[in-house]
């Protein structure tokens, strides 16, 4: 792990370059709490996709097993310790990568059950929600609660103590038009990653599966506070572009506020 401070004595920047196999692990070492954010989940199919298919052209084209995904940077703030549910963390910047790996495991899951292997598929759903004994269940990722209904119910298909319940279905075209926007987008990209996760076949399946786990990584950035945090977001400018609105609205929400509570 490494550790950066803009002076000696003050809260420090972490970084921690982490294998997904310990971001989605059995335990509860990271759940990731996306309620604070100022943003919805805005990637659409185009960009769902290309995650999926840059994954999956990595794959084929690592010459051996020491070839590894970046999956860039998410920044993260240490959020609140829920008795009986675990370590949260603020995510301020990675929440499109996030969500959507959460929706490919998902698709994995049940094309492991399509495939008759119904213990690979409760491996991605312990990944997904990752349950303890004498522990509240909780998702391994939360969204905001107004928009995260749909996501719930495509991430949480444990039925009985150890079996598998019923597959989600996904609102019909019309109903998607009743949804906000970001549940439209979670219905539509789950949609397609779904019919690509679809075709593969066990072996290949079995190999994505292996990798993702194994040789893809996340750049952890944790801050010591949300301002910080919102700092190094507005210097990445990353995700979707900053506009004039959102700085306008920064300046409003936060100019005239300082404790850290309160912003």
């Amino acid at each position: 792990m490494m550790a950066t401070a803009e002076t000696e004595g003050v809260d420090q920047l972490t970084t921690n370059r982490v294998p997904l196999s310990r971001v989605f692990d059995g335990e509860r070492n990271y759940l990731f709490s996306m309620k604070t954010n100022v943003r919805s989940y805005e990637w659409g199919v185009d960009e769902a996709e290309t995650l999926l298919s840059d994954v999956r052209d990595s794959l084929d084209a690592a010459a051996d097993d020491a070839d590894a995904y970046e999956l860039n940077s998410v920044i993260l703030v240490r959020g609140k310790s829920v008795p009986k549910q675990g370590q949260f963390y603020d995510v301020h910047d990675g929440q499109q990568r996030i969500v959507t790996l959460s929706l490919i495991l998902a698709a994995m899951r049940d094309r492991y059950l399509q495939l008759d292997d119904p213990e690979m598929a409760m491996e991605l759903q312990k990944k997904l929600r990752p349950d303890k004994p004498r522990q509240e269940r909780v998702l391994r990722v939360l969204l905001r609660k107004q928009e995260s209904e749909l996501f719930e119910r495509i991430l949480d298909r444990a039925g009985g103590e150890g079996e598998m319940g019923p597959a989600v279905k996904l609102p019909t075209t019309k109903e998607r038009k009743a949804l906000r926007d970001a549940e439209q987008r979670v219905a539509d990209n789950f949609e397609a990653i779904k019919q690509s996760v679809d075709e593969i076949d066990k072996a290949a399946l079995d190999k994505l599966f292996d990798y993702l786990m194994d040789h893809c990584f996340v750049m952890f950035s944790e801050s010591p506070t949300s301002k910080m945090a919102r700092s190094l977001v507005m210097g990445q400018n990353r995700g979707k572009n900053i506009e004039a609105i959102d700085e306008f609205k920064g300046k409003l929400i936060f100019g005239g506020v300082t404790g850290e509570t309160q912003q």
